[in-house]
């Protein structure tokens, strides 16, 4: 039996409403008795939500996957770009792809570091529940 009700998703300037409970992932291995990293591990809720949406968000490449639509960050198409062009695209890409999450207010205070043909960033996210830094290495 299909249900008798109106389902209706709308899309306000690529803001989606994303859902704070979820299953949280151990996202790295901390302990030797887990079979492999990316073991679900429970539940989590609220800035540990935010956090893990993030780390998954900034580590998918926009419109690789077509299951993942607008999911993702552009970022990955920067390696080898040359480094006065990389620094402010890395800025955009990155703002773009975690402010598509309503629960992020804003990204800001990056800080950027060049090791060789490489660069890694440092910046704030701003969430409704809390701010916390987040690094992306070796761009």
């Amino acid at each position: 039996m299909i249900p008798d009700m109106d389902i209706i998703y709308t899309d306000e300037k690529g803001v989606v409403e994303m859902p704070s409970l979820t299953y949280a992932i151990e996202l790295e291995k901390e302990d030797e008795s887990l079979f492999s990293e990316g073991c679900i591990t429970g539940r989590c809720d609220g800035l540990a939500a935010v956090r893990q949406a993030v780390y998954k968000i900034l580590r998918t490449e926009k419109d690789r996957f077509i299951i993942y639509g607008e999911y993702g960050s552009e970022h990955f198409g920067l390696s080898g770009k040359p480094y006065t062009y990389a620094v402010p695209e890395l800025e955009r890409t990155v703002s773009e792809a975690l402010l598509r999450d309503s629960r992020i207010r804003a990204v800001d205070d990056f800080s950027f570091e060049r090791e060789g043909e490489k660069v890694s960033v440092s910046f704030t996210v701003h969430s409704i529940f809390g701010d916390f830094g987040e690094v992306i290495e070796n761009v």
